[in-house]
């Protein structure tokens, strides 16, 4: 192998690297996964038989801020941008190449910031 394939060859892998490092979002990915299973777990165990989860709304009407990573007096301009931010970058279908536990991740992560942003527009109104 040249010296030039294996330049490329490297840097190939360096950008490879930086791309799936900047899809992932390494840190966050890892913090969510943990706290999606947390919450995933917590909310299944409160559904009843009436098919209602109320911890899992509780959850939502106490956190819908931290989930959509706004201020707790945000206006509507804000929360809805952060919504279309944090729904993009969890969006299923972006990443639903990466696998079945990428993808329940994701549709977790993306019902929890749907259900956040109806309650603050709830709010709001």
């Amino acid at each position: 192998m040249t010296f030039n394939e294996t330049a490329v060859v490297a840097i190939g892998l360096l950008a490879g690297y930086w791309v799936i490092d900047a899809l992932l979002n390494r840190q966050s990915v890892n913090q969510n996964k943990n706290t999606a299973n947390n919450q995933g777990n917590e909310s299944k165990a409160s559904v009843n038989e009436s098919g209602s989860s109320t911890d899992y709304e509780q959850y939502i009407s106490s956190n819908w801020y931290r989930i959509l990573g706004v201020a707790e007096g945000a206006t509507a301009e804000q929360i809805a941008e952060a919504y279309q931010q944090m729904i993009v970058q969890y969006h299923p279908d972006k990443i639903a190449h990466m696998g079945a536990e990428f993808r329940d991740l994701a549709t977790f992560k993306s019902k929890q910031i749907e259900d956040a942003y109806n309650y603050a527009a709830s709010m709001i109104r």
